[in-house]
């Protein structure tokens, strides 16, 4: 088990009534009909913000692995040690103080399932092209250096898709 992200460059309104019981997360993962449909409701408010109750993704798309939990985590504490210089404990304990800074939106964020709307991802990709040495000089000096900036790069993508009315999946 482990946390997989889809990033849509383009997540449009559907017609009709729907439901929170029409979401992709009903469905049965590998099926058709799997993230044809994702209900908009998890996550922050800031990663939801602009988002629709219902949304059918078109576009491009992009799918990488984040990792397994734990090690999906292990980089996220880096992301924010590296930028922020405290640990992502220390950003949950004080959210208010941190909102708005780099990466906020991504590390005050679950780490197995939700959806980041296009502004966050807007905000995000700037983080990301804005801190990408800052972030890559940190991890030089850990052990599976080239593992963490290979995720960077990866989150990097998914956010520029993402930015461009779209949505960041996490799976």
């Amino acid at each position: 088990m482990g946390l997989d992200i889809t990033a849509y460059q383009h997540a449009g309104l559907l017609e009709g009534n729907h439901k929170a019981t029409d979401a992709c997360w009903d469905l049965e993962e590998g099926s058709p009909d799997y993230h044809e449909h994702l209900y908009l409701a998890n996550g922050s408010e800031e990663s939801r913000e602009g988002l629709k109750p219902l949304a059918r993704p078109s576009g491009q798309s992009f799918d990488f692995r984040a990792g397994s939990y734990s090690s999906y985590n292990e980089w996220r504490s880096a992301l924010c040690r590296a930028i922020l210089g405290i640990s992502d404990r220390e950003l949950w304990e004080d959210t208010l103080k941190y909102r708005g800074r780099p990466f906020y939106e991504l590390i005050n964020f679950s780490d197995c399932e939700g959806v980041i709307g296009f502004i966050a991802a807007r905000k995000l990709y700037q983080d990301f092209v804005a801190h990408e040495k800052k972030f890559t000089d940190y991890v030089g000096g850990l052990e599976d250096s080239e593992w963490f900036v290979t995720k960077y790069q990866d989150w990097k993508r998914a956010f520029d898709l993402a930015k461009e009315d779209g949505i960041v999946v996490f799976h």
